[in-house]
């Protein structure tokens, strides 16, 4: 699809400019380069990689916007290790007659990237510049991923558009933080073969779902330890009960570790020495521990029991794999919603695209259209103003 006018590309998409888009200290993972052409997925397999979205009203909803004529022949490119979720859109999109490739792939000329940490993005305007003239914009999943291109943006250098998913007024609702910080919790919880009452549970990074996974734990009858950097927020976790201080204290005593937030992972990995041998560690922020892990360690084990095994010298760290954040009475997953808030935002790339090169939060019709949907899911109607 070529019809629509794309982002100019040409003076600040280049190589050099993008070289200050990682923080300092963070170093950025290449991007898987396969051929195009390569299945993504057998599709026999798709069903036990993929499973269909619980949320019949939300599977429907991006069914439909999926099936319009726009996508059909769309180029669009995902993370080289997606998720769960991304493979069952891939496959959507795929159906519907969409090109899709995973990472940075040769000679693929994407006009939507749905990125994760920004590395397809960067990859892409650091070693095949010349095939970033179709893209329309990007959907970047991570709030790292999204400081990278603010970063960019202040020093005038961002190459497209790029829409923060973080943003989304729908995925930092009360109701779906409480029913993924239950989840998160009580899947730890059964991992660690002990009620949450018998657990002590460290949380780095206080803000956001941090909080509430902390109180939540807490209220269970949990012993909470809250990691955090900023002062404000580490007062405000000790005044209501949780037990305050530095990571090397506190991990040692940790029985569960919780990364709530992607900068106050690399307060984990600074101190990784100091968790406890038996210790299980959930990252609910993103891929990034998983990957500094994956490069450190000498070996890496994935388990039946649900969580993978890294091992870094003489010692052994327990990573619970990607935790399913549907609560107990909850109808929907947080995952479910990132995709139907990324189906309405590329959708809105196709047809009525952004030019202003810069980190755009997600608009409110999309925020709106997607509650809507979840109330149908949940069995509820309300009352519209004509």
């Amino acid at each position: 699809m070529s019809t629509s006018p794309s982002p100019d590309t040409s003076s600040t998409g280049s190589a050099a400019t993008l070289e200050g888009a990682a923080p300092d200290g963070d170093t950025l993972v290449a991007a898987n380069t396969s051929p195009v052409l390569e299945p993504l997925l057998e599709e026999q397999n798709a069903a036990d990689v993929a499973p269909p979205m619980t949320s019949a009203s939300l599977a429907a909803y991006c069914t439909k916007v999926i099936g319009s004529p726009q996508f059909a022949g769309v180029h669009v490119a995902f993370p080289a290790a997606p998720s769960p979720q991304h493979v069952w859109l891939m496959n959507e999109l795929r159906r519907a007659g969409a090109v899709v490739s995973q990472g940075c792939a040769a000679d693929f000329r994407p006009e939507i990237i749905i990125d994760a940490n920004a590395d397809v993005t960067l990859e892409l305007f650091r070693h095949r510049e010349r095939y970033a003239t179709a893209l329309r914009g990007v959907i970047e999943f991570t709030g790292e991923g999204a400081r990278k291109f603010k970063k960019l943006e202040s020093n005038a250098a961002i190459p497209v558009p790029v829409y923060s998913l973080n943003t989304a007024r729908v995925l930092n609702s009360t109701a779906l933080q409480r029913a993924t910080a239950q989840a998160t919790v009580q899947q730890v919880a059964r991992l660690c073969g002990q009620p949450v009452r018998k657990l002590k549970i460290a949380v780095a990074g206080y803000q956001g779902i941090g909080h509430i996974i902390a109180d939540y734990a807490r209220h269970q009858g949990a012993r909470t330890f809250v990691l955090d950097t900023d002062p404000l927020l580490s007062l405000d976790a000790h005044t209501v009960g949780h037990q305050v201080g530095r990571a090397s204290m506190l991990l040692p005593e940790a029985d569960v570790v919780i990364v709530a937030d992607a900068v106050e992972r690399y307060t984990v990995i600074n101190h990784l020495d100091q968790i406890g041998a038996e210790a299980l560690i959930a990252d609910i922020a993103g891929p990034g521990l998983d990957t500094t892990l994956t490069k450190l360690a000498s070996s890496v084990e994935s388990t039946r029991v649900g969580y993978t095994v890294y091992t870094i010298g003489d010692r052994v760290y327990r990573v619970a794999n990607e935790l399913n954040s549907k609560a107990p009475h909850s109808a929907i997953r947080t995952e479910e919603v990132e995709i139907a808030v990324v189906v309405a935002l590329m959708r809105d790339l196709l047809m009525r695209p952004v030019t202003s090169r810069k980190v755009h939060r997600v608009p409110g019709h999309v925020d709106q259209e997607i509650a809507a949907a979840q109330l149908q899911t949940l069995g509820i109607t309300i009352d519209t103003l004509a």
